[in-house]
């Protein structure tokens, strides 16, 4: 979660769920994410009370976003337990807005894959994380 530029929550887990699909385990994350930033929205309506906040939820999963914006029936999803559909109720409510993140530019990969250096260093500026410290930086700090 970024809130003003900065993050200010963030976790990563073993999902509860066995999911049959890529898209299902995305849906029940964008779900976990959802009662998260319920949760940060309300905190925020109590402490600035005529400000207006709005919650961005990115994902990189197409099906995962469909299945959150287009409340069809077929055969596919139709295992997805109940409860996580939240995120649907989210974004008909208008409360949360989707958006899809770039698979390479995803920032959440810091938490849930092996990264090289390079891009390890290429994931961190947009969530705030200061940059790799160069050999010339190094050497200041020993001094």
């Amino acid at each position: 979660m970024m809130l003003a530029g900065g993050p200010v929550a963030w976790a990563a887990r073993r999902q509860s769920i066995v999911a049959l699909s890529t898209a299902e385990a995305e849906y029940a994350a964008s779900c976990e994410a959802c009662h998260e930033g319920r949760a940060m929205l309300n905190l925020l309506v109590e402490v600035l009370q005529n400000h207006v906040a709005e919650f961005k939820l990115g994902v990189d999963n197409q099906a995962a976003a469909a299945l959150a914006s287009r409340p069809s029936y077929s055969r596919k999803p139709r295992h997805i337990e109940l409860r996580y559909h939240y995120v649907r109720k989210m974004v008909n409510m208008k409360i949360v807005k989707m958006w899809k993140v770039d698979g390479d530019a995803n920032p959440a990969d810091l938490f849930t894959k092996p990264l090289g250096f390079a891009r390890l260093n290429q994931l961190k500026s947009p969530i705030g994380m200061q940059p790799e410290i160069g050999p010339a930086q190094r050497e200041l700090q020993r001094e």
